[in-house]
């Protein structure tokens, strides 16, 4: 009852440390804890099984409910690990407290042939005499399960989120191309014949390196970052989607035109967003909000700007944007180094040409190109690749699952030896004791299959709508499970646990009624 007490005070205190530190982790963790100390508060007056099944469903709705909890909360990598564990906790917790009506169900659906119902019984009533050990196996079983899923779904995700990456990333663009300053590049393309006429849109970005720290700091905390100088062009044809713009901007073409026309307004790339992952993280970028007020100095110049939006992009240019003009006047001109192009024919085959063509024509300013979407589909290669490392070190965490269902099978054996003994004194022929402890372990490792995966689905879903730009149609969302891996691992988990508890149902049918009988532990 202590311990019930405290981990209902505990749920509350990380719940309000949540809302204050703003901390996602803490937000979700304290009320799961709450709801489980006050379902074993509960059960003293109402027994297990009706608390804990309250606690369990309200414990799967808090982490998978379509409901924005997190919004403006801090949320990091430790989510994923921290629903995972609830939600599997939760999942057997309510199957284990419901067992009965669970066992009554299969037993109407599977064992409804005379032959099959003696063992079934059996099979999985044993189980569910000894819960806590059963839950812990489900639990174990699980939990690899939830994690090979999820990791499985995210490699679906990265593999066919080329598209949505080239939208944010892109801004419409084919080609970025990175060079010495260039004066006019117009002329360039206009004077070479492979590539006059293959542009609809021409953009150029020019940079200065220069120290930005927030109103209010002090100098020492200054960052080094670039901001560029945009054309007209950059403005008008760029079509950069953005992460956050600040109150009172309606659109995109808003923003730019602020941006344009106002020398204290500026827009800056995604990497500022403040993360634990992605590439602010990754490179220690500096961190700030639309509405924020920095300050922008180089040298003794110092100047006073307003964050007004944040872009999606975060790969390929990081800093702060202003017009050419502003940039100019204020840090000192230089003619544009970063390029970007629009292809008039966008098939891959033509794009990429074009690429090697600039940087044949600008082979003196060292003009070295990127295909867009070759490099983030290499990036998602890469990062498909991760994942599929991930999954081969939780396919040995799979295995060693496997092998602890055959431990336990083979100390059920020796436990169960009387049993077994009335049992073929009973009439059990041989075949239907091994089938009790094939259909026994069958269960188990079916039952955890089924809510890992189901899980591991489910949460990503969310990881889908909030992380790869999903439009939350669940249609395009099915589409994109992979079912033939799903499958594929799940089967081959299924058929090991067999061949892993086979021998152990084998020598439990050879067991002879009188020797069994007579033995004792």
């Amino acid at each position: 009852m202590i311990g019930a007490s405290l981990l209902t005070i505990l749920g509350v205190i990380l719940f309000l440390l949540g809302m204050v530190q703003l901390s996602g982790a803490l937000f979700m963790t304290g009320p799961c804890l709450f709801f489980l100390g006050g379902a074993m508060i509960a059960s003293r007056w109402a027994g297990p099984r009706i608390p804990h099944s309250i606690a369990s469903l309200a414990i799967l709705f808090w982490i998978l409910a379509p409901i924005e909890w997190l919004e403006g909360l801090e949320v990091g990598m430790e989510m994923f690990l921290l629903s995972g564990l609830f939600l599997v906790l939760a999942a057997i917790i309510l199957l284990m407290v419901n067992s009965t009506s669970l066992l009554r169900v299969l037993t109407k659906i599977i064992g409804g042939r005379k032959k099959t119902l003696p063992v079934m019984r059996v099979a999985l009533s044993y189980p569910m005499k000894k819960k806590f050990r059963t839950g812990m196996t489900l639990a174990m079983f699980a939990l690899i399960i939830f994690t090979v899923t999820l990791i499985a779904m995210i490699s679906s995700f990265q593999t066919n989120s080329v598209e949505s990456a080239y939208v944010q990333q892109a801004g419409g663009y084919d080609v970025i191309g990175f060079s010495a300053p260039i004066t006019n590049i117009s002329e360039g393309i206009s004077s070479n014949p492979d590539l006059t006429g293959n542009f609809d849109e021409v953009s150029s970005l020019s940079f200065s390196v220069v120290e930005v720290y927030h109103q209010g700091e002090s100098e020492s905390s200054s960052r080094r970052m670039r901001i560029y100088g945009a054309d007209d062009s950059f403005f008008e044809d760029g079509d950069f989607t953005f992460h956050s713009v600040m109150t009172g901007y309606s659109s995109p073409s808003d923003v730019w035109d602020a941006v344009r026309t106002d020398s204290s307004l500026v827009v800056v790339d995604g990497s500022v967003v403040a993360t634990s992952y992605g590439p602010g993280a990754m490179m220690g970028s500096f961190q700030a909000e639309v509405g924020n007020r920095i300050v922008v100095q180089k040298g003794a110049a110092s100047y006073n700007k307003t964050i007004i939006g944040i872009l999606d992009e975060a790969y390929f240019f990081q800093g702060i944007i202003t017009s050419r003009g502003f940039a100019n006047d204020q840090f000192g001109g230089q003619s544009p180094a970063m390029f970007f192009f629009t292809a008039s024919d966008s098939d891959m085959e033509n794009v990429r040409e074009l690429a090697k063509d600039l940087e044949k024509e600008f082979m003196t300013s060292g003009m070295q190109t990127i295909v867009i979407r070759d490099l983030l589909a290499e990036f998602l290669e890469i990062a498909s690749s991760i994942m599929g490392l991930f999954q081969i070190y939780l396919g040995l965490g799979l295995v060693v699952g496997i092998a602890g269902l055959g431990i336990i099978t083979v100390r059920s054996v020796v436990e169960r030896r009387q049993e077994i003994g009335v049992m073929r004194a009973i009439g059990y022929k041989r075949k239907m004791v091994r089938r009790t402890f094939i259909m026994e372990i069958s269960f188990i490792s079916l039952l955890g299959i089924f809510v890992g995966v189901i899980l591991g689905i489910a949460l990503s879903y969310y990881m889908y709508q909030d992380f790869f730009g999903g439009s939350g149609s669940l249609f395009d969302f099915f589409a994109l499970i992979p079912i033939l891996n799903i499958t594929l691992i799940t089967g081959i988990a299924f058929i090991a646990t067999l061949l892993a508890t086979m021998s152990s149902a084998f020598r439990a049918s050879r067991i002879v009624p009188a020797e069994a009988l007579r033995f004792k532990e």
